[in-house]
């Protein structure tokens, strides 16, 4: 790949009004060029040590400078690597243009196309597992170009799994998605090792909240799981009521986890947050009441596959 070089002449000219001389001041720019070649003998000024720029005030240069640039100047080489786009995926084929199968009619043909932009999609998500979902469309299309118009059940049936293969595909764009707003999330704003005081808050919770109603990621309901546990004590008189929690799950990681404190008349104790946080799989919780107090906590994870939430590195 070769960047072509460029000429940029700049003039200024003032006549005087009493009298037929001109003054014209040119300077010549260049880029992506080598250096002047022969070079030009000028008047003007050179910059020492650039060979990008002359500046001249005669006229006959103009010309000179002109022909110069045509004759002598040479570009300067840029190397660049083109890939094809079939090559971000290299265990899978991209299909063909669609346009190759239109003599198959407007159901296939349409068919095809939403099957090879999913495809193209596929091939450059960063999710690890999507990579399956692209062998199945290899599959479909190549079933597709076989297919028996005049075979009315074959044609329902492919078109049913076009419409699920296309839905699938939509899900791994939910997944990768999901992960992209708890990145941007301030997931550090419940602290490790910091005593909490249940006094005029509830609830604290960390990830994306309410991903269960959501109306963005309704459809990854499939992949999560839910885990709770309520800590709930009686007064013990002159002591205080003390409970560690572990949740999670070593082949999940925790995408949103909630705290709340289910007192109302603000004497609910603490809570201590001793380790973990949204995207990885395990949080242990501390609880205590007030001395003498009795209390009523609870602590829930949701939480999505580590396989299927695998992002390429």
């Amino acid at each position: 790949v070769e960047k072509a070089g460029s000429l940029n002449t700049t003039l200024e000219s003032l006549k005087q009004q009493e009298g037929e001389w001109v003054n014209i001041n040119v300077k010549v720019e260049t880029s992506g060029l080598n250096n002047f070649g022969n070079g030009i003998q000028t008047n003007g000024t050179k910059p020492e040590g650039d060979d990008k720029a002359v500046n001249t005030n005669r006229v006959e240069e103009v010309r000179e400078m002109y022909e110069n640039f045509r004759k002598n100047f040479k570009t300067q080489p840029y190397l660049g690597l083109l890939r094809h786009y079939s090559a971000l995926d290299t265990t899978n084929k991209i299909p063909l243009p669609a346009t190759q199968f239109a003599h198959l009619g407007s159901a296939l043909e349409g068919m095809y196309k939403s099957l090879l932009t999913a495809q193209i999609d596929l091939a450059t998500s960063p999710m690890v597992q999507a990579a399956a979902t692209s062998k199945e469309i290899v599959a479909l299309c190549e079933e597709i170009t076989n297919l028996n118009l005049t075979d009315t059940t074959a044609m329902i049936a492919i078109d049913n799994r076009v419409r699920v293969c296309l839905s699938n595909i939509d899900l791994w764009r939910l997944r990768s998605d999901l992960l992209d707003d708890i990145g941007k999330l301030d997931n550090d704003k419940m602290i490790p090792g910091n005593w909490v005081e249940a006094f005029n808050q509830r609830e604290w919770a960390s990830g994306v909240l309410g991903v269960n109603n959501d109306k963005k990621y309704g459809g990854l309901i499939g992949d999560i799981s839910h885990k709770n546990e309520h800590y709930q004590e009686g007064f013990w008189f002159a002591h205080y009521n003390l409970r560690e929690l572990f949740m999670g799950d070593h082949d999940k990681m925790i995408i949103e986890y909630k705290i709340t404190g289910w007192w109302n008349d603000e004497t609910n104790g603490w809570y201590k947050l001793h380790y973990g946080k949204v995207l990885q799989s395990e949080i242990k919780i501390e609880f205590s009441s007030y001395k003498t107090r009795g209390c009523h906590w609870e602590i829930e994870v949701w939480m999505v596959p580590k396989t299927i939430y695998e992002k390429k590195k």
